[in-house]
């Protein structure tokens, strides 16, 4: 005899990104001023209270492996988010989240969207070469099942955003365990098992 199976609806699931990886453990970058340090051209409002970010505008002239340059103009407040959400749209560009930075033979880390210039060292006018990976995708990652008659199939991991993963799967049952299939509690884990 065969069993149909009644497709439940596919979902989708947001959740922070485990794997983004800064470039810099292989590339050396430019660091911030040792603790207790005030930096450079930063004054020095308070020892108890956070360090307030000053400084003039500037301009990065940023350069694409295909030979594009554009210039943007930013501050040393400006943060890494900022910076490529300009990249992109000065390159026209989608996925602003996929860009990254080296300057000469140095990555600027990108992992930390709300780093600050200043904090890595970007305080006057440079050349940044813009890099743009892919997005994140995994396919076909399993199956997890209850019993014979019901299943969940996990059809795609994929970045959406910053820090950002989206899931697919589809559940399948024969509601031999009634409307609900025996639902019950599930969780979903990152590099360990879920609860259910």
């Amino acid at each position: 005899w065969l069993k149909l199976f009644k497709p439940l609806p596919s979902f989708r699931l947001a959740f922070s990104n485990p794997f983004a990886v800064e470039m810099d453990a292989r590339f050396p970058r430019a660091r911030p001023a040792a603790e207790g340090q005030v930096p450079e051209g930063v004054e020095d409002v308070d020892a108890e209270s956070k360090v307030e970010l000053k400084g003039d505008p500037f301009e990065i002239r940023l350069i694409s492996l295909i030979g594009d340059e554009k210039l943007v103009s930013v501050e040393p407040s400006s943060n890494i988010a900022e910076l490529q959400e300009l990249a992109a749209e000065a390159l026209n560009w989608e996925r602003p989240w996929c860009i990254k930075f080296a300057q000469g033979s140095s990555a600027v880390a990108t992992s930390s969207p709300e780093t600050t210039l200043q904090e890595l060292g970007l305080l006057e006018d440079c050349e940044l070469m813009v890099l743009r990976r892919e997005p994140w995708r995994r396919q076909n990652l399993g199956c997890s099942r209850y019993n014979n008659n019901y299943a969940c199939h996990v059809r795609e991991l994929r970045e959406v955003g910053p820090a950002e993963l989206e899931l697919d799967f589809a559940a399948h049952g024969d509601n031999s365990l009634g409307p609900e299939g025996g639902r019950k509690p599930a969780g979903l884990g990152i590099g360990g098992r879920g609860d259910g």
